[in-house]
């Protein structure tokens, strides 16, 4: 009869819809599964990128970090540095030299030393070929082939390839004398007391080999 054989096409209908009503479901509850599982994933690699930022931004703050002396309060970028400088305050002196057992407060004042032992000359003049055993000799050398006088008075003008002869020179212009005789008569540059002690029969030159002194340098 028709009406039974609409009532069967209705049912096959309700059934078919139901079905595909429940497979997109699934679809979809798939979908939403599959999109929860990608926010997680992209949340983890975030907070993975979030956690490499911080360790980095640490390691550079803690770089950036000055470190002061306690005595003075100087500071450095690194202990290492810190700790070198403070064996001027301690006068720790932790190396010494294997030949004469002069001590030193870092390496690399070790090292100069050494080379008056062995007689190593690495730094030659580009003039004349004179070689010595540390840098800032051979830049004081070389003034003499430049002709040079970068010190210069401030009350006289003169001119002086050392410092040190500078310091000495404004003394004179000061009036100080901190060079001092036995008999108390005073002097402005040690050359000056030295040849003065020859009139007491001082005998202020002595031999590097045997001890035996000089009144003077006879070349």
């Amino acid at each position: 009869p028709q009406h039974i054989k609409e009532e069967q096409e209705e049912l096959w209908s309700n059934q078919e819809e139901e079905q595909r009503l429940q497979a997109d479901t699934e679809d979809s509850s798939e979908y939403e599964n599959e999109g929860t599982d990608n926010w997680h994933e992209t949340t983890e690699y975030h907070s993975g990128l979030n956690y490499v930022e911080n360790i980095t931004t640490e390691k550079q703050s803690a770089d950036m970090k000055l470190h002061s002396c306690s005595e003075c309060g100087k500071t450095f970028k690194k202990k290492q540095n810190m700790t070198r400088h403070i064996r001027i305050h301690t006068g720790e002196k932790p190396f010494s030299c294997s030949v004469c057992s002069k001590r030193f407060n870092q390496k690399g004042a070790l090292s100069t030393h050494m080379r008056i032992h062995t007689g190593e000359k690495p730094f030659s003049c580009s003039q004349c070929g004179e070689s010595f055993n540390q840098k800032w000799v051979l830049i004081r050398h070389m003034l003499v082939h430049t002709r040079e006088n970068p010190f210069s008075c401030s009350e006289c003008g003169k001119g002086f390839k050392r410092k040190s002869s500078l310091t000495l020179h404004m003394a004179h212009h000061r009036g100080e004398k901190p060079f001092s005789c036995t008999c108390d008569r005073r002097f402005s540059q040690k050359t000056h007391l030295t040849k003065h002690m020859l009139r007491h029969g001082e005998k202020p030159f002595s031999c590097s080999v045997c001890d035996q002194r000089f009144s003077q340098i006879k070349l």
